[in-house]
């Protein structure tokens, strides 16, 4: 595996990363909300 395949898979996972801690904020957002 070469470094730019590694490097673009560290940044798709970083961005993951974040997609699910934004998810997991505004879920207990909304649970408070209702």
């Amino acid at each position: 595996m070469d470094e730019k395949k590694r490097r673009r898979l560290m940044r798709v996972f970083r961005v993951i990363a974040v997609i699910l801690a934004a998810a997991m904020i505004l879920g207990i957002i909304f649970q408070y909300a209702i």
